[in-house]
């Protein structure tokens, strides 16, 4: 990823990171498998963005982890 991102620029001001994904189901039914594929995609994907990013970013560059609604509210089949 960073390479990609030094072909067009050489600092990163600012990283939005948004990994908005769902993948819903009651927490009886959840597996294994389901609950890697969110914590990879969410959790791990969220890590290892800023990880790479971060050597672009100038002192006082601003990272902004944006989260969901469920983090403030319960909502059926989000448990994972």
């Amino acid at each position: 990823m960073k390479k990609k991102i030094k072909r067009y620029t050489s600092q990163v001001d600012v990283l939005f990171v948004n990994a908005g994904y769902g993948k819903f189901a009651s927490i009886e039914y959840v597996d294994e498998a389901h609950f890697d594929e969110l914590f990879n995609m969410l959790v791990k994907g969220t890590f290892f963005t800023v990880q790479q990013i971060l050597p672009l970013m100038p002192a006082g560059g601003t990272i902004i982890l944006n989260t969901s609604i469920v983090t403030e509210m319960g909502i059926a089949n989000f448990s994972v």
